[in-house]
């Protein structure tokens, strides 16, 4: 469990299978070598999120918010941690609404293929979002591993959802292919 890539495996595999406290466990783990790590923060913070522990998300989120490679992806957790949460604060996502729109037209790709993970792990009505920014990652770079990566899986199904019909298949097949 060396490289990053591994770690987000494992998150990826423990978030499908529902196992909010192994993604948590996984990143504090991590986190002791690598000390101050935003992205494994922000994805221990995820597994908070799955568990429904929102009101301490939240508080976690808005301290990470300050950092590029992350702020969209917080951003995006802030407003559905909210959502979730029994009480919703609509000033708050109301807030955290325009500053995701703003914040999304200047993102990184790193920061935009963080966000459209999380968005294809929660799933749910904005499960279309990672698409859309996978889709726009791959604009800015075509052969970007991660962006086709995540496209592949919300395309046949393991983000959003998608259908099994022979569209789908075919189109998966030119999304996997380098250059698609």
């Amino acid at each position: 469990m060396s490289g990053g890539g591994d770690i987000q495996a494992l998150v990826n595999y423990y978030a499908r299978a529902g196992y909010a406290r192994h993604i948590q466990t996984v990143c504090v783990e991590v986190l002791r070598k690598r000390t101050g790590d935003p992205t494994l923060q922000f994805w221990r913070t995820f597994g908070m999120i799955l568990e429904g522990s929102y009101s301490e998300a939240i508080m976690q989120l808005e301290g990470l918010m300050g950092n590029r490679e992350i702020e969209l992806a917080c951003v995006a957790a802030c407003i559905h941690a909210h959502k979730m949460a029994k009480v919703v604060d609509e000033e708050s996502v109301g807030d955290l609404e325009e500053r995701m729109e703003s914040e999304e037209s200047g993102a990184s790709e790193h920061a935009l293929v963080q966000c459209a993970t999380f968005y294809a792990l929660v799933g749910g009505a904005e499960a279309w979002r990672a698409q859309s920014m996978a889709e726009r990652v791959l604009q800015m770079s075509p052969n970007h591993r991660q962006a086709r990566t995540l496209l592949g899986w919300i395309e046949l199904g393991g983000g959003s959802g998608g259908g099994d019909d022979g569209r789908k298949v075919r189109r998966d097949g030119r999304i996997l292919q380098p250059g698609g």
